[in-house]
């Protein structure tokens, strides 16, 4: 992951699994658990000068 991104925040959907997770990123570690909720896949990064 480049230097430039501090976090990711959102929800994801893996192939081959039913489930929607939470999805974050963050000190270089990312981490997801199942949400149990189903959402649309959204994600969120913060950092400095992305390309939107």
């Amino acid at each position: 992951m480049p230097g430039s991104i501090y976090r990711i925040k959102g929800y994801i959907d893996f192939t081959g699994k039913r489930e929607t997770f939470l999805f974050q990123y963050a000190y270089g570690m990312p981490f997801h658990t199942k949400s149990g909720l189903k959402v649309n896949n959204i994600l969120v990064f913060i950092g400095d000068g992305l390309d939107h």
